[in-house]
Formats: structure tokens, sequence, C-alpha cells
């Protein structure tokens, strides 16, 4: 029964996956946010929109990093992050990069009785709510100036909310409105592009489910062979026990069948655990592609030591493709063998602690990336991390990489002279 269900599992996957693509695009149009935060042992949220009406406003013991940003992330979009002291505390700062958006920091700590008089049309639980609404209230009046002259100058075919997120941002408003009609048109071409990638995103997913149907079938047609065999031959075991037979045939005899027997049950423990494997490995490439669908976040697949074993154990599990990149948790002992078959399909190389020279040597080689990320989260056989963070650090990697080659080449130019041809 667990295999019709696994089947059943695999035919989800594409319908849903299309469901979040769609749910992806009206996700775009969410309201932009002003965001006030009082960071500490107990964090307060304040949001207000862009006309100034209060959206939310809560606090929260021991929240982390990542629980605020789900939570605004979950809201809308967030254009400004305020805080209600000067200078704006490190988690402040880097929520807004984490968001990309404005920071908004008070010329001086705002007073209690200044946030009692802003806040004072709203119930606030505690004042840490006080304090995070306050700044969100105080960064919407410093503000408003920009979105009332925005509102009044727009023109028809340019969306008011967008120009205000681009004003708001450092835009002026004639930049604002060449950049969204030059986004709109490119829009135009950028949609049937998208559209062709989750018509071949589904194909692939189609084809993946054919090929496991398959698979789990063969393994159900010889699963059920092995039982029937097994039957039979304890019939027989029955038969040879009794009396009549055990005075007709030799003790060796049933030595023998005993031991077919058990060469059958072992055969039939290796088929279920390799049932088993296929149903996690399934179960894990579902998962990942389900997190892969937040387009804030970057997917990296798990390696956690760096040895040829574990190497080919994830390409065995839920594989190692073209563009992927690996997060390798111990990468202590790593030589430039293994650093070379990772190469060969991987994106980049993320890690937090120190890799072997020869590993670093043979990447660099090859021109493969390598970054440093300390703050993941971890979800098993992968790991997640903040995708503007990722993406920042694999541009500083390749910048190194192509500064360091272009230093090598001028050496190599410097020692053998300016008239020979000199590739790297």
């Amino acid at each position: 029964m667990w295999v019709d269900g696994c089947v059943n599992k695999l035919n989800i996957v594409v319908g849903l996956f299309v469901y979040l693509v769609l749910g992806w695009f009206v996700l775009v149009r969410r309201k932009y946010l002003f965001v006030g935060v009082d960071p500490g042992t107990t964090t307060g949220v304040g949001v207000v929109d862009f006309d100034g009406r209060v959206v939310e406003v809560c606090s929260g013991r021991d929240m982390s990093f990542d629980d605020v940003v789900g939570f605004l992330v979950g809201l809308g979009n967030v254009v400004v992050v305020a805080t209600d002291v000067s200078p704006a505390p490190d988690f402040v700062e880097q929520l807004s990069t984490v968001l990309d958006a404005v920071l908004w920091v008070p010329s001086s700590s705002l007073k209690r009785e200044v946030k009692r008089d802003l806040v004072r049309d709203f119930d606030c639980g505690d004042k840490h709510q006080v304090d995070a609404l306050a700044a969100a209230f105080k960064a919407y009046r410093s503000m408003k100036g920009k979105l009332r002259r925005v509102e009044s100058n727009v023109p028809d075919d340019v969306s008011e909310r967008d120009a205000k997120k681009l004003v708001l941002k450092g835009n002026s408003l004639q930049e604002a409105v060449r950049s969204l009609r030059s986004e709109r048109e490119q829009d135009v071409v950028d949609e049937d592009e998208v559209s062709q990638e989750v018509v071949n995103r589904i194909h692939g997913l189609e084809n993946k489910v054919v090929e496991l149907q398959e698979t789990v079938e063969k393994l159900r047609r010889e699963k059920e062979e092995k039982e029937n065999e097994i039957t039979e031959l304890k019939s027989e075991l029955a038969r040879i026990k009794s009396k009549r037979f055990l005075n007709a045939i030799t003790s060796q005899e049933v030595e023998d069948k005993k031991e077919e027997i058990n060469s059958l049950k072992r055969e039939l423990k290796e088929e279920k655990k390799r049932v088993k494997w296929l149903k996690q490995k399934l179960q894990d490439a579902e998962e990942i592609d389900q997190v892969r669908n937040n387009k804030n976040i970057t997917v990296m697949k798990k390696l956690t030591s760096f040895t040829m074993k574990k190497i080919k154990q994830l390409e065995q599990g839920i594989g190692i493709n073209e563009g992927d990149i690996i997060y390798i948790e111990d990468p202590s002992g790593g030589g430039s063998t293994n650093a070379e078959r990772l190469s060969k399909k991987v994106r980049a190389i993320a890690h937090k602690a120190k890799l072997s020279h020869p590993a670093k040597q043979k990447f660099k080689e090859k021109e493969t990336p390598i970054i440093t990320l300390n703050q993941i989260k971890d979800h098993g056989n992968y790991v997640t991390a903040p995708k503007q963070k990722v993406e920042k650090e694999i541009q500083k990697a390749k910048q190194k990489l192509k500064q360091e080659k272009k230093e090598q080449l001028k050496s190599l130019k410097e020692k053998y002279g300016h008239d020979k041809d000199i590739e790297l």
C-alpha cells in the first residue's frame, strides 16, 4: 500500500509546482510597507502601509532574525526599515540589507513622550510595540512629502505605488518613470521566457514521475515474486519436517533448503531497503523543489564531510546537478581529486570552515567560486541562506578569481616578455 501512496505523491508534485508558480505572480502585487523594529530579548514590530494605515503591531520573546524576516515577507514588500534609536542597532541594519529596504534612522533617539504622541490613537500591548510602531510612523511622516509629490505628478501610464517605492529608494520621479516604463517593455519579453521555463520545468517533473513510477512498479513485481517463492519454500520445508520426509531424505538436503530460504530472505531484505531508499530520495527531492520556489532563499545541497564516499552518496541520493551550490559542512581532509569531481557540475562551493590548500587550488584552477557562509539554516540534506547574501558572495568570489588570473598573467608576461602569447 505504501508503494501506491508513493506513486500518488509523485502525481501531486507537478500540480503543486504549477500552483506555487502562479502564486508567485499574485504575490508580486503585495502591499509596500514601512516597518519599525525594536530588537532585543523581546522584539517589537510595527508595520504601516503607504497610506499611513497600521497593518500590524506585535511583539515576541526570543524571535530569531529568520523569524522576523519570514514574518515581514509574509505581510508584504518592505520598502523602509526604521528604528527609534540612533545609531541603528546591527539587527535593524542587517534586516534592511536582507530585505533590500531603505534604512531610516532618526537624527537622535526618539524621546518617550514623542513616541507616545505618535501612537496615541493605537492600542499597543507593551513598550516594545510602542517603540516599533513609533519608528514606523516617524519614518512614514518624514517621507510623506515625497509620497504626495509622486501622487500629484506621476503619469497615468505608470504604477503610482511602484513609482513611490523607487522615489523612496533615492530615485528622482523622472528616473523612476523611465525605469518603470523600461521594465514594462522588458516584462513583455520576460513573460514568454518565464512561461517557457515553467513549461520546461513541468515537463521535467512529469518525466521524473514516469521514471520513478516505472522503478517502483518493477520493485513491486520483484517483491511479489520473492514473497511467492518464499511461501512455496516454506510449504516445502513444512513437508520436509514431517517424519515421513525426514526418514526419506538426508539431513544435508534439509540444510540446503534452509540455506536457500535464508538466502531469499536476505535478498528480500535488501530489496525492501532499496525501496525505502528510493522513497526517501523522492521525499527529499520534493522538499527541495518546494523550498526553491521561495525567490528570497537559496537552496544548497549539503555534503557532511569532504570525502569521496560522501560525494558518491550525495550523487546517488538527491544528486549533484548542473548549477547546484554545494555546502561542505566539514571540509577538512578533502584534496584536489575530490575538488575536481565536484567542480565538474557545481556553480559554487560554500563552507564555514577551512578548505585544504590542494582543494582550494583545484577549485581555483577550475574557476569554481568558493564562498564562506556563517549564517545558514540546516534542513538535514540541504541548507538555506538569504539569496541576496549568497549571490553577493558568489560575485565577490568571481571577481577575486578574475583579479588573481589577471595578476598571474601580468606576472608571466613580465617574466617571459610581452612578445610571447601567454594563456592561462
